[in-house]
């Protein structure tokens, strides 16, 4: 145990630590050298991952105890035009030294043989070469009182009594430091009553531990809690801190205990599975619906079904209604189109009640086909018809506005529905931007001639 004290501004002078200027106090009063662990960290802001342990020792100031938190040990640079001082210093570390320089105290003068030499030219010597001087430098620091802040004498006892054994986390800063302390105060009640101490909270031991990582109460941890609005109604009757709410309901979200133990209500989600490339023509195709268009043709057709080869990009259309059945929708297909492209390998198709049919189970069954089904409304699984759908309706668009018109004999004038083989003929004799070829050049190996 030892006392020590400071020698005033007339014993400071200059050093280098860490390529920082410093003014260091050399005081052979102290019995050992010290430094405020505020000040450190306005040198040193990491210096919390250096510290050494240090037990075992008491410390006092002149007027009040000293909490050492560790040592901290560096390289000082006293520079001078006859030669730099280089020494190693371990500092202790004081929570509540108010000084704001480096103590360099008795322990480490002794060692370097340094002289302080207390007369009118205020100099220090290293061991005994009374030639290499060591000017002080006069520091006089001007400081001006913008305000006064009055002392909470009630946070500063319960700081005292309460906090003294708390571990304070030295990557505070004393702003942070104080706001907890200050927070904490506030909320008193919800840890401690006027016969329960800070810590026991209902019967349970606890360590609280000041840092900027805001705690969860525990209220939250101990029951099996219900869910976020509920928990927060409990929550906000006995205790609170900055953005509290937001912090319950990621609690409740993320508890690995409501996880393994709640039970799923919805429906169970297929696995995903990855489109396999074609490898020739009409191996895969896409099959969609468009519906919701005006009666066209003599038989008054009002929707039509898109097939798209996914190796060529060729599209056939089929006029159909919207209402046809399943026998409706297989006989166009198998007499209008299979006979041209053969049987498919694989379907890709979203969920529609004609696919999901046992009539289409057993025809994919029977020629070997896999129907592989989509999300509804969900264009990234069959984008390419998708993109071909928009692609057509402003085709139709185009072919509408500008009043194309081929005439039959008896005056019939061509509608959406008879329009679809040639914008079909269009589409297949036009460069696709994903193959820069075109559908017909890679289905056939030749383009149609169009003139």
């Amino acid at each position: 145990m030892g006392k020590g004290y400071t020698a005033g501004n007339s014993c400071i002078t200059e050093m280098v630590i860490e390529n920082t200027p410093t003014k260091p106090l050399l005081d052979p009063g102290a019995f050992c050298s010290c430094v405020g662990k505020s000040f450190l960290k306005t040198c040193v802001p990491n210096f919390g991952n250096q510290l050494l342990p240090i037990d075992g020792i008491k410390f006092n100031s002149a007027s009040n105890p000293m909490k050492a938190l560790g040592n901290f040990e560096t390289n000082f640079i006293f520079p001078h035009i006859n030669g730099n001082l280089r020494i190693t210093v371990e500092f202790v570390v004081m929570e509540n030294c108010s000084s704001n320089h480096f103590i360099l105290g008795n322990d480490y003068l002794i060692m370097y043989g340094i002289d302080l030499h207390n007369n009118k030219d205020r100099y220090f010597t290293i061991g005994d070469n009374k030639l290499q001087k060591i000017s002080f430098l006069l520091f006089k620091r001007q400081i001006t009182v913008s305000k006064v802040v009055p002392v909470n004498l009630e946070l500063e006892r319960f700081k005292s009594e309460q906090l003294n054994e708390a571990e304070i986390s030295l990557h505070l800063t004393d702003n942070q430091e104080n706001g907890l302390s200050a927070l904490l105060y506030d909320h008193r009640e919800a840890f401690a009553s006027d016969t329960e101490p800070l810590g026991e909270i209902i019967g349970h031991e606890v360590d609280i531990i000041l840092s900027i990582e805001r705690p969860y109460p525990p209220l939250l941890r101990r029951p099996a809690y219900p869910a976020s609005p509920k928990s927060k109604e409990k929550i906000k009757t006995c205790i609170w801190w900055p953005m509290w709410q937001k912090d319950v309901s990621e609690y409740c979200k993320t508890c690995d205990r409501c996880q393994k133990a709640n039970k799923s209500t919805g429906k169970i989600l297929g696995n995903m599975i990855k489109i396999q490339a074609p490898r020739r023509p009409c191996e895969i195709v896409h099959i969609y619906w468009v519906t919701g268009l005006p009666p066209g043709g003599d038989r008054g057709f009002n929707a039509f079904l898109v097939i798209v080869d996914r190796f060529s990009k060729t599209p056939i259309f089929l006029p159909c209604h919207k209402d046809d059945t399943v026998i409706d929708t297989a006989l166009p297909i198998w007499n209008r189109v299979i006979s041209w492209t053969g049987i498919f390998s694989n379907i890709i198709s979203d969920r529609d009640p004609k696919f999901d049919s046992a009539l289409w189970s057993n025809l994919h069954q029977l020629f070997g086909t896999k129907l592989c089904f989509s999300k509804a409304y969900h264009s990234q699984t069959d984008g390419l018809a998708e993109r071909i759908i928009q692609t057509l309706e402003d085709m139709v668009g185009k072919f509408c506005a500008y009043g194309l018109e081929f005439k039959y004999c008896d005056g019939f004038t061509h509608d959406w529905s008879t329009l679809l083989p040639a914008l079909a003929l269009a589409y297949k004799t036009s460069i696709h931007s994903s193959t820069n070829q075109t559908p017909s050049i890679l289905e056939k190996g030749w383009n149609p001639k169009l003139t």
